[in-house]
């Protein structure tokens, strides 16, 4: 062996050991280049503007105000863009990603209803969940460079020690020819520094070896995964529902947008830190925002930004309380040392509390402000980086690193900008902080591969923001506490808006390194959302002096009135930017131009309540002891619900839900009846075809013993309503100990008790505790029950869906096969939709909504009320189970389905912000007040058509939509399309 070919050898080693975190993406100066073939000769440009509306582009364009969208329309293509149902970002989007229907992506809103947890664990009720991204629990070690390290940290170690004795005594002994016991010496000392060096890395790593993760609700195949495998290099910028980019091929450089949180895992938490004297403590607005409390008593004043909850700590406080209360749990410890363990509990469970209480247990990072309230200006100083900021500016990119352990650092980068500085009010906004693109996380990554996003911050030379919903629509919306103003949240979405810009010019200046190339922004979508209502004079919030406020924005000034034209014109400015490149020659000959939008827009005048809706219709019943004032105080669903009284009720945005009998509605079996004596059987009850074969009665005596046996075999006959019995033969069984249905799978189902408390020493009910039945009109004392002679029936009486609204209350004669005497099997009232009743009660429902009418105008608002089965194909618009990807594993998760109806409003009608989450207002139909005043969620698809633009003429009378574009890139370079796995088509381009 060579000396430098042993030097080598000695090196690589060394770096492979040192090193003490992950690699980590850093700056560079430019994109490294894709490994894929020799560039196509045919050149995509695909630009997604969302929430741009076909009537407004429409308008604009002939109002002459979009020169090259215009030139777009004369010489290319301009049409509407047919929109997913529902017209929601993450629907769409998704439906544009993979050309498929939301049926086969799994995505179907914002907000899902959700019954189960992914492992099958029954929830209380329905519960509304954000459905962009979802939090999980990944194994860490197939993230790591050296596994090993966590799996085995003492063998890690010493490995660490042992290479680097090796290496340093074969470098000192034979290269540099040391005398041996020198080279022993410096060799010794090195394995040491390695064993050091190794340790370190060991330390900070959870003790249960997993790590904190998100998942991609979204399911199917991106096109560009199918570019990737065939070769064709795709680079994706700020791609909405993406997120986490963990199973991209070599050939795709793709940066996840909308879907990827703040570092903190929320969509944009944001801070207001004032020492405004009516503010007296920590306040949290409507949305995701905070007030915080400070003293200028101080200079300068001091503050803490708040970032990721600190899981690692959590676990460990966790993992170490666990391990003394196992160790309190062993039997035999002297008295002296169950108070030790118990003192040290004590103390570490106090001590938790106080990290829990901290900030709820967050990492912070501190920084001072220093506010100069003559000249208007603050100096902020977060670590050693300075900035000072005149009041109405934004700061630049301030770096800061929040620490969970010596392993996990979240790298950050945050904003601020000082709304106030004067004698009466000090005032910073903090805008949601992002992750440091320059040094991103890898767990999960933003980027694939994780280090694009750094090369992309090295090309433009500056950061940018990472988080899917950078814009402050919610400042915004909270006004009354936020104070933000139009220009402030304008200025805002200008920043936004020139950063991704300044990536799209970075990626066009590097077009050799792409065939393919996706960007989108979110800035036209913002816009119209908060300041729909300024160009709406019927508007219900409409100002006139508002609307009239004059901003400076893109280097002009306008009323906010005009915001939607002006952000329609920079969005022409920038396709300009690309004609001109395209003219010029400079991104090839054959260069296919294609812009989207997700959606159209409409005005947001009134809020549609369903819930409201479908109480007033019969179809959803309050508390007995509740009117609408009172459910409106109630907080959510489960306190307001009559759940045994109601048929349907609405979560999410612009959603119907039946609640069905063993599915919304869960109904396990009981034991309905008994009868005693030679012949004696029990009849059980529940959910009508209820398969119970292999379920088991064991009878148990006063002390717990088992006393008898018998099996059931078949399912729940139909009776009533939905309900069902089933009589399993059961000679000798007897009423007067207890009695256990336990189901095939060994679950208690009932346990049941005559004769006082009761558990269960064995049998199949082993270990469970009885529920002691109390009786009226019965020989005993009420809970001990007298022996009815043979041919007599101890049954349930009263009216109800499930066995604990009945009760034992008589002996009679034997009603088998039918309800007992004194008892309705469900109640006359909507109550729970039987699988047997489903299509007719959703027929009603649907027939009873369309001809809802607006009491104010007497004109139906609903125009579409579409069911699940009829709009939607594939495996998840329904029930069942599935594998979905988390992290680098695939598992088997319990998914719920969608909606049973899915509503479209007129123009102007809207779900109502309390509907969402579960809530009612004073009315069905009330009006919106708030700045959130344009939008296209729960709105008829017809009427917020997105937009289509491009330089190839498309064929006249051809109808587009969203799932149409993956299957027309596709096309063009030359890929089949498997029509089983996308529905839409590739679109008749000349030139394609």
């Amino acid at each position: 062996m060579s000396r430098a070919s042993l030097i080598t050898g000695v090196f690589t080693v060394l770096v492979a050991v040192v090193a003490v975190s992950p690699v980590s993406a850093q700056e560079s100066g430019s994109i490294v280049p894709m490994p894929g073939p020799a560039a196509s000769a045919k050149r995509t440009i695909l630009l997604g503007f969302d929430g741009v509306d076909f009537d407004l582009a429409q308008r604009y364009i002939d109002e002459g105000i979009l020169p090259n969208l215009k030139r777009l329309s004369d010489e290319g293509t301009f049409q509407p863009l047919e929109t997913s149902n529902p017209a929601q970002s993450p629907v769409s989007w998704g439906v544009f990603n993979t050309g498929s229907n939301p049926g086969k992506t799994g995505v179907a809103g914002f907000v899902a209803r959700q019954l189960h947890e992914p492992d099958g664990t029954r929830l209380a009720g329905p519960t509304p969940q954000p459905n962009l991204i979802h939090d999980a629990e990944v194994d860490l070690a197939p993230f790591l460079d050296f596994p090993m390290a966590l799996e085995n940290p003492v063998g890690f170690t010493a490995l660490g020690a042992g290479v680097f004795f090796l290496v340093a005594l074969l470098f000192f002994k034979l290269l540099l020819r040391m005398h041996g016991g020198v080279a022993l010496v410096l060799a010794l000392l090195a394995g040491g520094a390695g064993g050091y060096l190794a340790h370190q890395h060991t330390v900070g790593f959870p003790a249960s070896g997993k790590v904190k993760y998100f998942t991609n609700p979204r399911q199917g195949t991106n096109f560009w995964s199918h570019l990737d495998q065939a070769g064709v290099r795709m680079r994706g910028i700020h791609v909405p529902v993406s997120y986490p980019p963990d199973r991209e091929g070599p050939n795709t450089q793709l940066l996840s947008g909308l879907g990827v949180p703040d570092i903190g895992g929320s969509p944009g938490t944001w801070y207001i830190y004032t020492d405004d004297p009516w503010i007296l403590d920590e306040k949290q607005t409507g949305t995701a925002g905070r007030i915080v409390k400070v003293f200028a008593d101080t200079d300068p004043i001091e503050a803490r930004l708040v970032g990721p909850r600190n899981w690692v700590a959590t676990a460990d406080y966790q993992d170490r309380i666990a391990a003394l209360e196992r160790k309190l749990a062993v039997e035999g410890l002297s008295p002296t040392a169950v108070g030790a363990l118990e003192d040290e509990l004590a103390t570490l469970e106090s001590e938790y509390r106080r990290f829990s209480n901290t900030h709820g247990g967050k990492v912070t990072v501190p920084f001072t402000m220093s506010p100069d309230r003559a000249a208007g200006a603050v100096t902020i100083d977060v670590g050693g980086h300075v900035q000072t900021i005149e009041v109405g500016g934004w700061s630049d990119f301030v770096q800061a690193d929040f620490v969970l352990s010596k392993f996990f650092v979240t790298h950050a980068q945050v904003r601020f900008h000082v709304m106030r500085c004067d004698d009466e009010e000090l005032r910073v906004f903090v805008a949601p902080i992002n992750f440091d693109p320059r040094n991103p996380p890898r767990i999960p990554a933003i980027s694939s591969p994780p280090e694009f996003a750094a090369e992309l911050a090295g090309a433009i030379g500056h950061g940018y923001e990472t988080i899917g919903w950078p814009s402050m629509t919610n400042p915004i919306k909270d006004q009354p506490d936020s104070k933000f103003s139009p220009q402030s949240f304008l200025s805002s979405l200008e920043n936004t808006f020139k950063l991704r810009e300044n990536l799209l010019v970075a990626s066009l200046d590097d077009s050799a390194d792409w065939d393919c190339y996706l960007q989108v922004f979110g800035t036209t979508d913002r816009t119209a959302h908060m300041l729909y209502r300024e160009m709406d004079p019927d508007h219900p919030g409409y100002d006139a002096e508002y609307a009239s406020t004059v901003v400076n924005v893109w280097g002009r000034e306008y009323p906010i009135s005009r915001a939607i034209p002006e952000i329609y014109k920079e969005m022409d400015r920038v396709v300009g930017d690309i004609l001109a490149r395209i003219d010029s020659g400079a991104l090839g000959d054959d260069v296919m131009l294609v812009i989207v939008s997700d959606h159209g827009f409409q005005s947001f005048r009134w809020q549609v309540n369903l819930n409201n809706l479908l109480q007033e219709l019969g179809f959803l019943v309050f508390k007995d002891d509740m009117d609408l004032a009172a459910a409106r105080k109630a907080r959510g669903m489960f306190a307001y619900a009559d759940w045994d009284s109601s048929a349907a009720y609405s979560l999410g945005l612009g959603k119907v839900y039946l609640n069905v009998m063993g599915r919304d509605y869960p109904i396990d079996p009981w034991i309905n009846e008994i009868a005693t004596g030679g012949d004696g059987f029990v009849e059980l009850a529940g959910m009508a075809g209820t398969d119970l074969s292999g379920a088991t009665l064991a009878a148990y005596d006063a002390t717990g013993n088992l006393t008898g046996s018998w099996t059931a075999e078949g399912a729940l006959a139909p009776v009533d309503r939905g309900l069902g019995l089933l009589a399993v033969s059961a000679p000798g069984v007897s009423d007067q100990g207890g009695l256990a249905l336990v189901d095939a799978a060994g679950e208690v189902l009932e346990f049941l008790s005559w004769a006082g408390e009761i558990k269960a020493l064995d049998g199949p009910a082993a270990g469970a505790s009885a529920v002691t039945q109390t009786t009226s009109g019965l020989a005993g004392d009420g809970t001990t029950l007298a022996r009815a002679s043979d041919g007599t029936t101890l049954a349930r009486a009263g009216d109800g869906w499930r066995g604990s609204h009945f009760a034992f209350s008589r002996h009679g004669a034997s009603t088998r096969g039918r309800a007992n005497g004194g008892q309705q099997l469900g109640r006359d009232t909507p109550g729970p939709v039987s699988p047997e009743r489903y299509d007719e009660v959703v027929e009603e429902i649907r027939a009873a909504l369309l001809a809802a009418v607006d009491p104010a105008t007497g004109e139906a608002f609903v125009t579409s009320a579409s069911r699940r089965d009829e709009i939607f194909s594939g495996p998840w618009w329904h029930e069942g189970t599935a594998m979905r990807w988390t992290g680098r594993e695939q598992r088997e998760i319990v998914h719920d389905g969608f909606a049973d109806l899915f509503l479209g409003y007129e123009p102007m009608y809207r779900v109502s912000w309390s509907n969402s989450g579960g809530g009612l207002d004073s009315a069905s139909i009330v009006p919106n007040d708030n700045h959130w005043s344009g939008d296209h969620v729960s709105m008829d698809p017809r009427h917020v058509q997105g937009v289509l633009f491009s330089n190839l003429r498309l064929q006249q009378d051809a109808r587009s939509g969203l799932e149409d574009i993956a299957p027309t890139v596709l096309k063009r370079y030359g890929i089949a399309i498997d029509e089983a796995e996308m529905d839409g088509r590739a679109l008749p381009f000349e030139g394609l």
